[in-house]
This record gives C-alpha cells, structure tokens and sequence, in this order.
C-alpha cells in the first residue's frame, strides 16, 4: 500500500539536499506502506516525489527534538510551535527520496480531489498510475 502526503516546498528542498531526513507527523498511518509519494503544499501544489519510510520513531516532543534534532530541517522554535499541544509525535526516517521524470498534477491522478490534510491512502490504481511516472 502506498500513501500521499503534503509537505510544504521549503521542507521538500531540504529533503532533496539530504538536509531533511526525518519528517515529522502529529498522527501517523497504521498500514504497512511502502511508498510516501510527496505533495508540494506550496509553490508548486504537485507531486513532486516519493521516498520509502524506513522507520518510524513515536515520543514525546522533548525527547525527539533531543535525539533528532540535527535531521529535522527546522529550529527549536519551529518544532516547538509544530509540537505544542501534543504529547507524541511521529518521526518518519526518510529513505531514498525520488523525483518524478515530470511533475505530477493531481487532477492527473485523482478526479476532484484536493490534497490531503494528514495523508491518504492511495487506491492500488492510484499507486499503479503514480508508479509510471518514477
């Protein structure tokens, strides 16, 4: 099963710069996944990549920030802002990161459907038709 997520652009050229190599969730997927395809949530508002999650680490704010954070591609005053008001959150380790051979629009893959809050499931078609472009 494979999964769509929206991460803003900033965030994804610090994953592409190998800066970024946790991304960080407030709730996280229960499946097994084995792709997170990538949804530019600012400039460029399409799928501008996938990666293979290769872990996923659960724990108080404190104690993530204090294990990872020279991964995470944001300051202190970032993740506390991101992080408050929650007692877990979720570090996904980011595996290899591939971009597309040409942008993908989203009304290309899903008939009117807009970008996922947290994330989406994708249908075994979605990913089938997500897959040719990598």
């Amino acid at each position: 099963m494979d999964l769509l997520i929206s991460i803003n652009y900033s965030h994804i050229e610090k994953i592409e710069n190998n800066i970024k190599k946790y991304e960080l969730r407030k709730r996280i997927y229960r499946r097994k996944i084995k792709y997170i395809y990538v949804h530019s949530s600012g400039k460029y508002k399409n799928i501008v990549g996938r990666f293979i999650p290769l872990e996923i680490i659960n724990n108080y704010p404190d104690t993530i920030w204090n294990k990872l954070n020279s991964f995470l591609g944001i300051t202190e005053k970032e993740f506390k802002n991101y992080t408050s008001n929650n007692n877990t959150i979720y570090a996904i380790k980011i595996g290899s990161y591939e971009k597309p051979k040409k942008t993908i629009e989203l009304k290309k893959i899903f008939n009117k459907y807009n970008a996922p809050q947290m994330y989406k499931y994708l249908t075994q078609d979605e990913s089938n038709l997500l897959r040719r472009y990598f």
